[in-house]
């Protein structure tokens, strides 16, 4: 299951993950991510994985590519954190949402709901 939501002002796509996460979830998170970045143009992407407790798809097919000027961030916890880490092939991985904030330089974000 997942839950998107954008902050307009930082340009920040924010996706959040929980329960487990299988191969059909991926399949319309990307699909999700695509029709907004179709909609609203490119924006930098933070994965919020903190909620996820069963990965059952590899952990390579979860990480974004980076845009040429976008940053992606993956936030990740305990194993999900290790298995990311030991994937990551460009976007950063950190431990928490304050953190991939703190990197983007976005001060009091307001992210609002999107639909899937």
């Amino acid at each position: 299951m997942f839950t998107l939501a954008y902050d307009r002002r930082h340009k920040i796509l924010l996706a959040r993950v929980s329960g487990v996460l299988g191969s059909s979830d991926v399949a319309a998170l990307d699909d999700a991510i695509s029709r907004f970045t179709a909609r609203n143009g490119p924006a930098h992407g933070l994965m919020d994985f903190t909620s996820v407790s069963t990965v059952a798809v590899p952990i390579a097919k979860l990480l974004p590519n980076s845009a040429a000027s976008y940053k992606r961030i993956v936030i990740a916890r305990s194993e999900m954190l290790e298995l990311a880490r030991t994937a990551a092939r460009g976007p950063s991985i950190v431990s928490s949402l304050d953190e991939a904030l703190r990197q983007l330089g976005a001060v009091s974000p307001s992210f609002e709901p999107v639909e899937p």
